[in-house]
Parts: C-alpha cells; structure tokens; sequence
C-alpha cells in the first residue's frame, strides 16, 4: 500500500488507534507478496493483502485487537490451501500490530522518506507483548531472531498511463508487479477494475492534458486511449514537454506516420519525433494480445537503465 503511514497517522487521529496488517514470510504460492500491508480500523480497510478469506480473517482477527486493550500484536500462520479454501496452495505469516499516536515519530520519519523518496528499512521486533519497530537507513541490516526486516527502495519510476480499455487493463496488472508508480487516467470510472496493486493509482479525469503537464520530469508516458484524435493530443503535449523518459503510442505504422504529419504541421519538429515510440513493446514480438502488449511494454521499460532517456 502506497503511503501506508500518512494513511496510518490519518486514521489514528480519527479513532486513536488502528491495525497495521503485514505479511511476512511466504512460501509456495501467495496472492501477494513479503511486505505487503493494509490498515484496518473498526469501520473499514485500506488497502490488500490479496482478498478471499485470507483477508477476511485477517480483518476479523484486527477488529478483535482493536476491541482488546490488552493485545497490541499477533503473529500468525496461514496455510492457505487446508485452512482458507483458497486455490493460492501456499503459506503466508501475517503480522498484526496496533498504532497509536505513540507510534507517531516513526511514522513521520517513514513519511519523511518517502516524500523525499529516500530508501529506508523497517525493523520489527516480535517478541513480547507489542511490536518494537525501528527506522534504519541502510540496507544491510542482519535480522535477528524474532525480527522482521523490511528494505524499501522508494525508487520507483513515475510512470502516466491513459486510458483504461483492454490494453490499459493488462498493463495495470503487468505493471502493479514491477517499480514503476503508476498514475492510471481516463474519464470513464466504469472502465477501472475494482482491485489495483498497491503502485497503480486510478485517476478519474476528463482532463488528460493537465496530468501531463503536472508529470514530474523523467516519467514514462503510455497511450492508449479509445480515441486517436485523444492519442495524438497526448503525445502531442508530452513529445513538447520534452523532459520525459518515455513516451510511447500504441497502434500501427500506419497510425504512426499520420500522427507525424499532424505533429509537424501543428510546430513539431522531426527532432523531437525522434523520441517518440510507436508502436510499443519490443518489435521482436509480434502477438496482437493485450497481455502480449502488456508484457511486451513492460520488458521495453525494463530494458531503460536508471537516468536513461530517449535523446538521439
């Protein structure tokens, strides 16, 4: 969950306390991943740990904790398969811990770092009545016995993705696995799947054009709209920025060479052309799939090295 601990210190000052749910270990199949967390307070959640009945009773187990003044922390093993019923077959460990304000230095060195976007790591010992957990900025820590340790890049792309039809869909579930924070656009909220991972952010706008301008320098473009007239906007706007890391159109040679004509004779210029990628993905592969397009995408950004960009 993206800024787990400015959503933390919101709920603590609404109730005075709430659930932080992480999951630690993991062998075998898991819907999610070692580190993935979500709050959980006496009148909803925020965030996943991956859904079905995992998640359900990890929430009754919180809500239970938020009842008892006496448990501050659980630390509990789940076979998903013999004991959830879930398909998943593998093992999680979730650890549950309560916050309170006491807990406010940490969370404001946490939110410190993450705007900053500095890595840091998270120290947390379980033994005894509560979870002591401690901030560390380096990566080499040695956990100890009864410690869990958590290593957060915080180095994560910016990345603008427009438009949410199959193409976008498939991209989000690529991309919801890999460093990149995504910002998702379009203006049709029935598009959007209920779910997205923790890095996919859903942006319900009529207005793509001002989230181009307001992208940070050095972020990736993606374009993928259910209109080319909209297509060509975009990246009209974003090859004119001309700061960005990547700026990809999906579609054909054909849509490519159109869009080009129209750009210079709007005040393009060809030296800008030359940064632009259309069509997306690595040539070599050729399925017309949205999940191929998805993967193919993904492998294209991969392959960026860090601080590298698209200048002739």
């Amino acid at each position: 969950m993206k800024y787990w601990a400015e959503k933390a210190k919101e709920a603590i000052a609404r109730d005075g306390q709430v659930i932080l749910a992480t999951l630690g270990a993991a062998k075998g199949s898991t819907p999610r991943g070692s580190g993935t967390k979500m709050l959980i307070s006496r009148e909803g959640t925020q965030g996943t740990i991956g859904g079905g009945n995992l998640e359900f009773m990890v929430t009754e187990q919180a809500r239970k904790m938020l009842a008892a003044a006496d448990v501050a922390c659980l630390y509990q093993h789940y076979a998903l398969g013999p004991l959830l019923s879930q398909c998943c077959g593998g093992a999680a460990d979730v650890l549950l811990e309560k916050l309170t304000a006491e807990h406010f230095v940490l969370l404001d060195e946490i939110i410190l770092a993450e705007k900053e976007k500095k890595p840091y790591g998270l120290v947390s010992a379980t033994g005894g009545p509560a979870v002591r957990k401690r901030f560390v900025t380096r990566e080499a820590h040695e956990a100890l016995d009864g410690e869990i340790y958590e290593w957060r890049r915080n180095d994560a792309l910016p990345l603008y993705m427009f438009g949410a039809g199959h193409v976008g869909k498939a991209m989000a579930e690529v991309l919801g696995r890999l460093n990149f924070d995504v910002k998702w656009i379009d203006g049709r909220q029935y598009q959007f799947p209920e779910v997205m991972a923790d890095n996919v952010e859903r942006i319900l706008s009529d207005d793509p054009l001002s989230h181009v301008r307001a992208a940070p320098p050095g972020s990736i473009f993606l374009i993928f709209t259910y209109s080319h007239q909209l297509d060509y906007e975009i990246t009209g706007a974003v090859l004119k920025r001309g700061d960005f890391r990547y700026c990809g159109m999906i579609g054909s040679a054909t849509k490519r060479v159109r869009f080009e004509k129209a750009f210079l004779r709007g005040g393009g210029t060809t030296r800008q052309l030359r940064r632009f990628t259309s069509p997306m993905g690595l040539t070599d592969i050729r399925g017309k799939e949205p999940e191929v397009i998805a993967i193919s995408v993904a492998a294209e950004l991969l392959m960026l090295s860090d601080g590298a960009d698209r200048r002739p």
